[in-house]
């Protein structure tokens, strides 16, 4: 016999309890605010990657995270974004724009690898991929930027920027992520992110 309740509207736990030998053992699971689960450590994943544009026009999409399954949802904890420049220097700044896009049904790049944070979890379901020609985000409709980085086509220059959401970006089916040139990029401007999401 189990007994199982949740607070769905405020957050909180939700209490299972087993009776063995006629005592009531609990089980506590953490719940949010909207009554789900909260995930374990099987269900937290991490991507790293270098943006280096060989393609340089403004638009350009040159990563990408979309979420293309019905059930689940991506939501992205922290993104940190290290940009630098190794070209010929000119009196100018290359400006990456982190957006968000809706509908998107398919696309085109290169796969980046997945890291789960607990080796025994789950496999991801998200779509990780980069392209330093610009991928294709087949159907994606600008939702809004999200944030900014950008630096000088300067060989000193170097910019960092850690943005730890308290509330975390969702992506719901067919809804990503991209990392998009905004205005034309100078050949030598590069950006190493790390992302860091779980699925629920």
């Amino acid at each position: 016999m189990a007994f199982n309740s949740k607070q769905a509207s405020t957050g909180g736990t939700g209490i299972r309890t087993s009776v063995v030998s006629n005592e009531h053992i609990q089980h506590i699971t953490v719940v949010n605010q909207n009554g789900t689960t909260e995930p374990n450590s099987s269900n937290f994943y991490n991507a790293s990657f270098n943006i280096a544009p060989t393609t340089l026009t403004t638009g350009l999409n040159y990563f990408i995270i979309r979420n293309s399954d019905a059930t689940k949802q991506l939501k992205i904890k922290r993104i940190v974004a290290d940009a630098f420049f190794v070209g010929t220097a000119v009196a100018s700044k290359s400006v990456f724009v982190l957006k968000k896009l809706t509908n998107v049904t398919a696309t085109t790049g290169t796969t980046i690898l997945v890291v789960k944070r607990d080796t025994i979890g789950n496999n991801t379901v998200a779509e990780v991929k980069q392209l330093p020609t610009g991928i294709t985000a087949t159907g994606g409709v600008d939702a809004g930027n999200i944030s900014h980085i950008g630096i000088p086509n300067q060989l000193t220059a170097n910019m960092n920027k850690d943005w730890q959401f308290d509330t975390p970006i969702v992506l719901k089916q067919n809804e990503a992520i991209v990392v998009q040139s905004e205005g034309a990029i100078v050949l030598g401007a590069n950006v190493v992110f790390s992302i860091q999401f779980y699925e629920v």
